[in-house]
C-alpha cells in the first residue's frame, strides 16, 4: 500500500487519504504503517472542513446542531449528505519518517530536510571518491521536475559530485531533460530501479555522463585551426535523441541544441564532410543534387540550421559556425576532433537518410 500512497504523492504532494480508503485497500496493511508511524492521524476542522471521498468535486463540510452535513457548493439544488465523525478521518505520510527509512537502506549520513513541497533531501554518502548528495522527490511531469531537478545543485549549495533523485515512479520523459540531467550529474532512480529502495550508486557513476571529448587540443590540432581557419573551439556530440516534437539533440560545449529533421540531415552531411577531410567544404550545387538544399530555398535552409546553434556559440555568429567559405560552399566551421557521436543511436533513427549517413560517419570514424 505504500506504493500506491507515494505515487498519489506524486500527483499531489499535499494529499491527505482518508481512513475508509486505506482499510478498505488492506487494513492489516494500515494499522502497520500507523504502528510505525509512517501515517499520521490529521486532526478535522470543525469549522471548514471539506469531504472528497467519492466525491467529482470536495464537499464542505458543516457541523449542524451535532451532526457533520456535507453541501456541494457548486450544486444548490444537491442534497446534503449526512456524515458519521470517522467519515472525516485523514491521515498523512510522515515525510520525515519515510526519509528515514531510506537514509537507513542507503547508509547515508548528514543532516535530512525538506527542500520544498516536492524535494526532501536525504543525506549524503562517498562511493569510489565521489560524494554523492541523495533527494526524494515527488514528480508526476517534466512540465513541473524540471526546474526543481536543474535547480538542486544550486540549492543544496555545497560540494558534491553527484545527486541521485529517488522517485517512487517519475523519470523523465522528455529525452532533451535527460540529457541535461545527464550532463549535470543528476540522477533520477524510480523505486522499481532499486532494491527495496536501495540505490547501487556504483553503477550510476560508472555511467558515462556524456559524450564530449575532452576540448583541450593539441599542438598539431591547435595548427589546424591556422591552417584551416576553423572559427570555433566548442566541443560537439551528437547524442541521437530526440525530443518530444521530433527534434533531433546535439550538445554545443554543454548546451544541448534542438535541431529539426531536414536541418539536421544537412547537418550531419556537413559534418561527414569534415570528418572525410579538415577543409570540410561541400559545393552548394552538390548539397542541391543530393537533396541538401532546396534549388528555391538555399538561404531558408541555411538559415534554419544556424538559427538552431544561437544560443550555443557564445560570441560567435553562426553564420561563421555554420560557414559559407568560399561564398559557394557550405561546411561547420570547427576542428573534426571535436565532433563526436553515438552511432548506435544514430543508427537507428526513423529518417532513412540519417541512417545512411550514420553509416557513413562510422565507416570514415573506422578508417580514419
Amino acid at each position: 500500500m505504500i506504493d500506491w500512497i507515494l505515487t498519489e504523492l506524486e500527483k499531489q504532494p499535499s494529499r491527505l487519504f482518508y481512513e475508509k480508503e486505506l482499510g478498505g485497500r488492506d487494513a492489516h496493511e494500515f494499522a502497520r504503517l500507523k504502528e510505525g508511524k509512517l501515517l499520521t492521524y490529521a486532526q478535522p476542522d470543525d469549522h471548514g472542513d471539506v469531504y472528497g471521498l467519492g466525491q467529482r468535486l470536495p464537499l464542505t463540510v458543516k457541523k449542524i446542531r451535532g451532526q457533520y452535513w456535507a453541501f456541494s457548493e457548486d450544486d444548490s439544488e444537491a442534497d446534503p449528505i449526512l456524515l458519521e465523525r470517522s467519515d472525516l478521518n485523514r491521515y498523512r505520510l510522515c515525510l520525515e519518517q519515510f526519509a528515514q527509512q531510506l537514509r537507513l537502506v542507503n547508509s547515508l549520513s548528514g543532516a535530512s530536510f525538506q527542500l520544498d513541497r516536492r524535494q526532501f533531501f536525504l543525506g549524503e554518502k562517498s562511493v569510489d571518491s565521489q560524494k554523492v548528495a541523495f533527494i526524494f522527490g515527488l514528480f508526476d511531469a517534466d512540465r513541473g521536475a524540471k526546474n526543481l531537478l536543474l535547480s538542486l545543485p544550486a540549492q543544496l549549495g555545497r560540494k558534491v559530485d553527484s545527486i541521485v533523485v529517488i522517485t517512487p515512479s517519475y523519470e523523465a520523459g522528455s529525452a532533451l531533460l535527460a540529457s541535461q540531467l545527464q550532463s549535470m550529474k543528476i540522477h533520477v532512480v524510480p523505486r522499481r530501479a532499486t532494491e527495496d529502495w536501495r540505490v547501487d550508486v556504483s553503477t550510476l557513476l560508472r555511467e558515462v555522463p556524456g559524450g564530449l571529448p575532452a576540448s583541450k587540443l593539441t599542438a598539431e590540432q591547435e595548427g589546424d585551426y591556422e591552417r584551416y581557419g576553423y572559427n570555433c573551439k566548442l566541443p560537439l556530440y551528437i547524442t541521437g535523441r530526440r525530443t518530444d516534437s521530433g527534434s533531433n539533440l546535439v550538445e554545443v560545449g554543454g548546451t544541448f541544441v534542438e535541431i529539426g529533421e531536414v536541418p539536421f540531415s544537412l547537418f550531419l552531411r556537413l559534418v561527414l564532410e569534415l570528418r572525410r577531410n579538415k577543409v570540410g567544404t561541400v559545393p552548394k550545387t552538390e548539397l542541391k543534387s543530393e537533396g541538401y538544399l532546396s534549388e528555391d530555398g538555399e538561404y531558408q535552409s541555411i538559415g534554419r540550421l544556424r538559427q538552431c546553434f544561437v544560443r550555443a556559440l557564445g560570441d560567435l555568429h553562426p553564420n561563421k559556425f555554420v560557414e559559407a567559405h568560399p561564398p559557394k560552399m557550405l561546411r561547420i566551421s570547427v576542428h573534426p576532433y571535436l565532433i563526436t557521436w553515438d552511432a548506435e543511436k544514430l543508427s537507428a533513427h526513423d529518417d532513412p537518410r540519417i541512417r545512411e549517413l550514420a553509416k557513413q560517419l562510422t565507416r570514415v570514424a573506422y578508417e580514419g
